[in-house]
C-alpha cells in the first residue's frame, strides 16, 4: 500500500545524504572494508565483558567481541541479532501475512527502538500534524495523548464494550469528525488516518478485544484507508492458555504497525539462553504469576470493596478498571495530601480520558507492583469510606 498519504509534510535537504547510504550498506557486508563511516575503533572500548545472574541460577556471560559490538555504532535499526530473534517472535506468535511478501511495499520490516513510548514520539511525529483528527479509545494512556497533542493532533475518543472499540462508535467518528471534537473552534479538520489502539489488557481499562471485533475494525479500516497503531505490550501477558490473535495477524496490506515491548521480558542474551522453547516458557511464568496477583486482589476487593465500588475482571494485562458507586468524579484521587494519609494511591480516571471536560467516577488500580495486595485494599476501603463521607 502508498504510505505517503498517511505521512505528513517534511522539510528535507535537497542533497543526497551519500555517508548514511554507505555506512548502512557496509553494517550489510561483513566483508566489506568501510573506510566511508566516521566510527570509532572497536579495540578502544573501556569495558571488555560482563556477566549476569539470572533467577534460576544461571550466569550469562558476555565476551569481549561481544561487548565490541554493543558498545560501538549500531545499525538504525537496532542490533542485527535482535532484530533476528524479534523476527522469529513475530513469525511464531503472530505470522502476519506479509512477513515474507515479495511485494517491496508491503514488505515486513522492524526497528528498535527506546521503549514503546520512544517509538510513539517517532511514529507520530511522521503521522500527526496540526488540524489532524486521531482515533483512540475514549480512555487511554496520559503520555500517549500527550505525544499525540504535542504534534498538534485533535483526539476523538471511541466509546468501547466488553468486546473492545464499538464498531458503530468508529463508523460515527469517520462521517462526523469534524462535530466530535470539541476544540476545533471552527477550524476545518482532516479525516482520520490513524486508529491507535492498545489491544491486549487495555490501559486503563484492562479489555481484551475479542478477534471477531478485531476483524471487524481491520474491514472498517480497509474501507476508510486507516492505518492502525497497535500498542500491545500485554500480548504475552493473557490469562488464558489460548491467546487472542493480534490485529498483525490478520494484516494483508500493511496497515498495521505494531509496537511490542521487550522490557517487560527479555534482553537479548536471555533469547540466546532461553531459545524459543525457553522464552514461551517465561510467558508462561509471568502469566501464572501476574495471574495470581489479579485473583488475590480481586479475592480481597470482594470481600471489602464490593459496597462501594464495581469491576470487570481484566483477561490480561496489569490493570483493574474500578467505578466508584456512590461518587460521579474519582479526581479525589488526585489529592495526593489527602490520599496519603491512608497511603494508597490509585490514578483517576479523569488523567486516561479523551474529554477532559467530563467528569468520570472511574479510577484504575495495577495490582502487579505490590506483593501486599490484602493491606493495599484495607487501605483502598478506608480512602473511599473517607471519600463518601467527604460528600
Amino acid at each position: 500500500m502508498d504510505y505517503s498519504r498517511f505521512l505528513v509534510p517534511q522539510k528535507e535537504a535537497n542533497e543526497p545524504y551519500i555517508t548514511r547510504i554507505l555506512a548502512m550498506r557496509a553494517f550489510q557486508l561483513p566483508n566489506l572494508i568501510s573506510l566511508a563511516g566516521g566510527l570509532p575503533n572497536k579495540d578502544v572500548v573501556p569495558i571488555v565483558g560482563c556477566s549476569f545472574t539470572c533467577a534460576d541460577g544461571t550466569t550469562l556471560t558476555v565476551d569481549k567481541d561481544e561487548m565490541k559490538k554493543a558498545s560501538t555504532y549500531q545499525s538504525t535499526k537496532g542490533n542485527p541479532k535482535t532484530l533476528s530473534w524479534i523476527h522469529k517472535i513475530h513469525a511464531k506468535y503472530h505470522n502476519p501475512p506479509i512477513l515474507n511478501d515479495g511485494n517491496p511495499n508491503k514488505r515486513f520490516s522492524t526497528v528498535v527502538t527506546p521503549g514503546c513510548m520512544g517509538a510513539m514520539h517517532l511514529l507520530f511525529r511522521l503521522t500527526v500534524e496540526t488540524d489532524d483528527v486521531v482515533l483512540l479509545e475514549e480512555f487511554s494512556f496520559g503520555g500517549t495523548k500527550k505525544n499525540m497533542r504535542l504534534c498538534g493532533g485533535e483526539l476523538v475518543g471511541l466509546k468501547m464494550d466488553e468486546q473492545g472499540i464499538r464498531t458503530d462508535d468508529l463508523k460515527d467518528a469517520l462521517t462526523r469528525w469534524q462535530q466530535r471534537v470539541s476544540v476545533a473552534s471552527g477550524r476545518k479538520l482532516r479525516k482520520p488516518r490513524l486508529l491507535y489502539t492498545v489491544p491486549t489488557g487495555h490501559n486503563p481499562t484492562g479489555v481484551t478485544t475479542s478477534f471477531e471485533r478485531k476483524k471487524e475494525i481491520y474491514k472498517i479500516a480497509q474501507e476508510h484507508d486507516l492505518l492502525i497503531i497497535e500498542d500491545d505490550p500485554y500480548f504475552y501477558l493473557q490469562y488464558s492458555e489460548d491467546f487472542v490473535p493480534s490485529y498483525q495477524s490478520l494484516d494483508t496490506d500493511g496497515r498495521v504497525i505494531r509496537l511490542d515491548s521487550m522490557s517487560k521480558l527479555a534482553i537479548m542474551k536471555l533469547f540466546d539462553h532461553w531459545g524459543m522453547d525457553g522464552f514461551h516458557q517465561h510467558i508462561n511464568y509471568l502469566r501464572d504469576f501476574y495471574q495470581k496477583l489479579r485473583d488475590r486482589t480481586e479475592q480481597m476487593m470482594h470481600e471489602l470493596l464490593t459496597d462501594l465500588i464495581e469491576w470487570k475482571s481484566p483477561e490480561a494485562g496489569l490493570y483493574i478498571w474500578a467505578k466508584l458507586k456512590n461518587n460521579q468524579n474519582s479526581l479525589i484521587f488526585a489529592d495526593m495530601e489527602f490520599c496519603e494519609k491512608h497511603d494508597v494511591f490509585v490514578v483517576p480516571g479523569v488523567d486516561f480520558s479523551c474529554d477532559l471536560n467530563n467528569a468520570t467516577s472511574y479510577f484504575r488500580i495495577c495490582f502487579t507492583y505490590t506483593n501486599q495486595q490484602e493491606e493495599a485494599i484495607k487501605r483502598l476501603r478506608n480512602l473511599v469510606v473517607d471519600i463518601n463521607a467527604r460528600q
